[in-house]
C-alpha cells in the first residue's frame, strides 16, 4: 500500500541518516584515544566514510593535509566526486569522497561531507590548543615553584610573570565579534577589547552601531551592512570606520558570517574585524606623494616648452643664416666651407626637430585639450603621403595607397596628421632602398583601422616591449641596411600618447628581424555620431 511505501521510504532514509550520524560520533569517538595523532584521526576517519555513504561498496575517499595524502585502499579518482575544504590552524584540508561507478550524491551527503570538515578542523585546532596549554601548564608549574621560594621578595615578579604567560592562551591576533540581530553585542574576544580600548562590561552594555563611527563610511554603511546580515548575505572584507573609546575612527575590514538556525533563520553573526588604519594612512600619504609629483612634473613640462621656445629663436637664426649663405655665397665658398655649412644647417634642423617634440610630448603630458572636430580621415592620410612622397622618391621606395574612399572621423586632425606622419615616416627611415609601403583603411562598428604596412627590418620580440616607451629607441647598426637610424625614440611614445587621449589604441605586429612591420591605429566611432562615408 502506498502508506507501507511511505513507510519503507521513511524507513531507509532514517537508515541513511544513521549512518551518516555513526560516521560523525565516529570520528568523534578517534580523540578519546589516548594521545592520538592527526595521521591516526584521518585514517580512521577514511575507515568511517564509506559506509556513511548510499552506496558504500563503490565509496572510496582521500583526505589531504598539511601536503599529505591519505586515502582509502580501493582510492580511484572518477568524474562523481563530492567535496569540501576547511582551513585548520593556516593549513588547507581537502575531504574528497568518489563513487566508483555513476551514482547521484543526495543533499544529505553534502552536509555530511561538509560536517566532517568542520569536525575535523575543531578536533584539530583544538588538540593544538591543548597542546599549547599543556605546554603552557608546564611552563606554569616551573613559574609558581620558583615563585613559591621566593614569595616575600619576588611578588612583583610573579604577577607580571603570570600576565606574560596569560597572553600564551589569548585567541587569535584579529578582533572577533557575536552580534545577535536585535543588534546586542554576545561576545567578542581580548583583540576585540584592545582595538576598541573598552573593557569589558562597557561592551556588553553597548549595541553593535555603538561601535562605529558616525560618517557616511562608518555608521551610516554599517547600518545598511547589517541589513544584508539580516538577509543572511555574507560581508567580506568591507572597509568600513569603527570608533575608539576616545571617539577618534578607526579604519577596519569587516568580515561577516550569518549564522543560522534549522529553521534557516539569521540568529547571530561571526564576525572578524581587521585594523587597516595604518594601511589606509599609508595609501592617503601615497596619494599626497602622487599629487606633489603630478604637480613637480607639470613644472618640468612647463620647463621643458618655454627652454624649447628659448632655443628655438638662436636655432632658427643659425638654419636661416646656413641656409642663405649656402644658396647666396655658394660660388664664394670652397668646398670644405660648404661641407661645414651643411653640417651646421643639418645638425641645426635636428635639433629643431627634437625641440619640437618635446614641446610636443610635454604638451601633451600637461593634458592640454584635444580640438576634435568632424573630420575626413582620408584627406589626412593622403596629406601625409604627398608630404613623404620626395623621401620614398629619394630612397627608390613605393608608397602604395589602397584607398579608394573618403571616411569621416570625429579627432583632432593635426594631432592625428603628426600620427600618420610618424608611422610612415618610421616605415620609410627602416625600409631599405627598393622597398614598399603600404597604407589601408578597414572600417568596422565601433572603430575604424588604419594599417601601415613596410617590407623593411622589423622588429625583435624584445624590441616591440619598448617601442612605444619614453626614448624608446631602437639602435640599428650597420651602413648595409640602408635605413635611417635618426632620432631619439620620442615619436612613436608621442604618437601612443595622442591615441590614447583619443580613446584608441595603437600597436605593432612583426614576425622578427627582417620580416617587415605593421602598424595599426585604431580610432574609435563617437559613440553617438555616426561614420559618415561619400564613395
Amino acid at each position: 500500500t502506498e502508506a507501507e511505501q511511505k513507510l519503507r521510504v521513511s524507513e531507509h532514509d532514517l537508515g541513511e541518516r544513521i549512518k551518516e550520524l555513526n560516521c560523525l560520533y565516529g570520528i568523534s569517538q578517534l580523540v578519546e584515544k589516548h594521545e592520538v595523532s592527526h595521521k591516526e584521526i584521518i585514517l580512521g576517519t577514511l575507515e568511517l566514510m564509506p559506509p556513511a555513504w548510499q552506496f558504500p561498496e563503490v565509496t572510496c575517499a582521500r583526505i589531504t593535509y598539511d601536503k599529505q595524502l591519505y586515502k582509502t585502499e580501493n582510492f580511484k579518482e572518477t568524474e562523481w566526486k563530492l567535496a569540501t575544504q576547511v582551513e585548520v590552524n593556516e593549513k588547507l584540508m581537502e575531504i574528497e569522497v568518489y563513487y566508483l561507478e555513476d551514482n547521484p550524491f543526495l543533499k544529505e551527503e553534502i552536509n555530511l561531507i561538509n560536517d566532517i570538515g568542520k569536525r575535523l578542523k575543531v578536533i584539530f585546532e583544538q588538540m593544538e590548543a591543548e597542546q599549547k596549554l599543556k605546554e603552557s601548564e608546564e611552563k606554569l608549574k616551573k613559574l609558581n615553584l620558583e615563585l613559591e621560594q621566593r614569595i616575600e621578595e619576588r611578588t612583583k615578579d610573579l604577577k607580571e610573570s603570570e600576565q606574560r604567560y596569560r597572553e600564551l592562551y589569548e585567541d587569535a591576533p584579529n578582533a572577533y565579534f557575536t552580534i545577535k540581530p536585535d543588534k546586542s553585542i554576545k561576545s567578542y574576544n581580548k583583540a576585540a577589547v584592545e582595538l576598541l580600548g573598552y573593557n569589558s562590561k562597557e561592551i556588553l552594555t553597548m549595541k553593535v552601531f555603538d561601535l562605529y563611527y558616525n560618517s557616511p563610511l562608518g555608521l551610516q554603511k554599517a547600518k545598511k551592512l547589517f541589513k544584508q546580515f539580516l538577509k543572511g548575505k555574507k560581508i567580506q572584507d568591507e572597509e568600513i570606520q569603527m570608533k575608539h573609546k576616545n571617539g577618534n575612527p578607526l579604519w577596519t575590514s569587516l568580515t561577516v558570517k550569518p549564522v543560522r538556525n534549522q529553521k534557516g533563520e539569521v540568529v547571530e553573526s561571526r564576525s572578524m574585524v581587521i585594523n587597516i588604519t595604518e594601511r589606509k594612512r599609508t595609501e592617503e600619504l601615497i596619494l599626497e606623494e602622487n599629487k606633489k609629483l603630478a604637480e613637480l612634473n607639470q613644472i618640468k613640462n612647463n620647463l621643458i616648452i618655454r627652454s624649447s621656445f628659448e632655443f628655438k629663436n638662436p636655432l632658427t637664426a643659425i638654419c636661416s643664416a646656413s641656409e642663405i649663405l649656402l644658396s647666396g655665397y655658394k660660388n664664394d665658398l670652397d668646398e670644405s666651407a660648404k661641407n661645414l655649412l651643411k653640417i651646421i644647417n643639418k645638425g641645426g634642423k635636428r635639433l629643431n626637430n627634437v625641440l619640437t617634440r618635446l614641446t610636443e610630448i610635454s604638451s601633451i603630458k600637461s593634458k592640454n585639450k584635444l580640438k576634435i572636430k568632424f573630420s575626413n580621415l582620408t584627406k589626412i592620410i593622403q596629406e601625409c603621403i604627398n608630404e613623404l612622397s620626395y623621401i620614398a622618391l629619394e630612397r627608390e621606395q613605393f608608397l602604395n595607397v589602397l584607398i579608394d574612399e573618403n571616411v569621416y572621423l570625429y579627432l583632432d586632425s593635426l594631432k592625428i596628421k603628426q600620427v600618420i606622419t610618424e608611422i610612415i615616416l618610421n616605415a620609410l627611415h627602416n625600409t631599405p632602398t627598393k622597398g614598399m609601403i603600404s597604407i589601408d583603411l578597414q572600417q568596422y562598428s565601433d572603430f575604424i583601422n588604419v594599417i601601415i604596412k613596410d617590407t623593411g627590418v622589423g622588429f625583435k620580440a624584445e624590441e616591440k616591449l619598448v617601442i612605444f616607451k619614453e626614448f624608446g629607441k631602437i639602435e640599428r647598426y650597420g651602413k648595409e641596411m640602408d635605413i635611417v637610424t635618426d632620432g631619439i625614440g620620442m615619436g612613436l611614445y608621442f604618437s601612443k600618447e595622442i591615441i590614447d587621449l583619443h580613446g584608441g589604441k595603437i600597436w605593432l605586429e612583426s614576425e622578427g628581424k627582417y620580416k617587415g612591420s605593421v602598424f595599426i591605429i585604431q580610432l574609435p566611432i563617437t559613440k553617438g555620431k555616426k561614420l559618415i562615408k561619400i564613395v
